[in-house]
């Protein structure tokens, strides 16, 4: 490792390690469109549903830690369904990168967002000014702290065009999907499944259609990087995060 990637690691963990700060860790891919050398994505462009669709996810994550495509969603028919590109275990691989063609997911940068997201409107690929050469999905995760008495107090918002989830311990929590405008999914009041102690969040975002982008997410809960973080992240995702924090 050379002495400018050493410098760059330092400062990522000294940023991590500042427990004060709400931050989540965010691994951004595409999902290409009108890209030269690619093909569209397979589960994009569809029909649109207009309104939250809940119910395209099973409720708790699948083995590799991804959002489980529900009988439903696979047999949709208009609108946001059917979704296509999964696993064997139907696990949506939208934040997978790798595989060709009608599948194939490029991956964009990691980078450290706040922790309270307010990605409200054109919250595109890196560079661009609209969606036309590819969509972005983005898979935030993070870590939060509970006493035993504040479990039953833990409140979370999201609104997003088009899907968004939150999963805390691998449980789905908030439900936000469908391809339509930037909508409001139901606040989640004393969500199950909360432990006393380290409590893990993963957030699941794509955008699927033209022509907007974005997501909002709220928390009365301090989140910071999970403690695995550091290690899963690598020089050129610490890079990148620094090269660019927020938006």
């Amino acid at each position: 490792m050379n002495k400018i990637a050493t410098l760059s690691m330092v400062s990522v963990l000294l940023a991590l390690s500042g427990a004060a700060q709400a931050q989540l860790i965010g691994n951004y891919y595409i999902l290409p469109n009108s890209m030269p050398g690619q093909s569209q994505h397979i589960d994009t462009l569809g029909g649109v549903d207009g309104s939250v669709v809940t119910g395209l996810v099973q409720s708790t994550l699948g083995p590799s830690g991804l959002p489980v495509a529900s009988a439903a969603a696979l047999s949709r028919v208009g609108g946001s369904g059917p979704i296509q590109d999964v696993n064997a275990n139907d696990e949506i691989l939208w934040w997978t990168p790798g595989r060709t063609g009608n599948k194939a997911v490029l991956f964009e940068q990691t980078r450290i967002d706040p922790a309270n997201l307010n990605f409200t409107s054109d919250f595109f690929t890196e560079g661009n000014s609209d969606n036309n050469s590819g969509f972005r999905a983005v898979h935030w995760n993070g870590s939060f702290e509970l006493s035993a008495g504040e479990t039953g107090t833990v409140n979370m918002t999201l609104r997003a065009d088009d899907d968004a989830w939150v999963f805390i311990n691998g449980q789905l929590a908030v439900d936000n999907g469908g391809i339509k405008s930037i909508e409001n999914a139901t606040t989640s009041n004393g969500i199950a499944g909360l432990l006393e102690g380290v409590n893990t969040i993963d957030i699941f975002f794509a955008d699927r259609h033209q022509t907007q982008s974005g997501i909002v997410f709220t928390s009365n809960v301090n989140i910071v990087p999970a403690p695995s973080a550091v290690a899963l992240l690598g020089v050129a995702g610490l890079l990148t995060t620094r090269r660019r924090r927020t938006k």
